[in-house]
């Protein structure tokens, strides 16, 4: 009968204990995250994601015409987003699986999933539009105050003196 060797039995049994159970491949990565992408993405209202794109420039709009915007001019800009953003963003939104598949590990996209099928997760998805709505102003207005300085100093590094 053929033994090992007591020392490279202990080291076969080591290194066997190091690997995974159940090494997770690309492919079962992105099934989770392709199960969570339909899910968000239902209930996302993209709708409102999009007018919060168009929303923020309509008094621009406003100030560089020195008249405001009628109903029906609104109206139209609307129509003209979504037509041209809708689908395109859908279908960027579906993606996000492959992106997803690549950078996170089965557990962190299923506890995504998991998270996003329960009724807060979905709650939080239907009210993250209104979070963006929120803070958009101000990134706009804080990349507004910085771009100078930061035009700048990128200036010194193409241009240098």
């Amino acid at each position: 009968m053929f033994t090992l060797p007591r020392g490279l039995a202990a080291l076969t049994l080591a290194a066997g204990l190091a690997l995974p159970l159940h090494a997770e491949t690309r492919e079962e990565r992105l099934a989770v995250a392709e199960d969570y992408t339909e899910m968000a993405v239902e209930d996302m209202d993209m709708e409102r994601i999009i007018e919060q794109m168009y929303t923020p420039i309509l008094p621009q709009i406003e100030a560089s015409t020195g008249e405001s915007l009628s109903e029906e001019q609104r109206s139209e800009i609307h129509r003209i987003y979504m037509d041209n953003l809708a689908d395109p963003m859908r279908e960027v939104m579906n993606g996000q699986a492959e992106v997803m598949a690549d950078q996170f590990t089965i557990e962190e996209i299923t506890a995504l999933r998991d998270f996003y099928g329960t009724e807060e997760g979905r709650s939080v998805m239907r009210k993250m539009p209104d979070v963006l709505a929120a803070v958009q102003p101000d990134i706009m207005q804080m990349v507004q105050t910085k771009m100078p300085d930061i035009m700048a100093e990128v200036q010194t590094v193409v241009a240098p003196e």
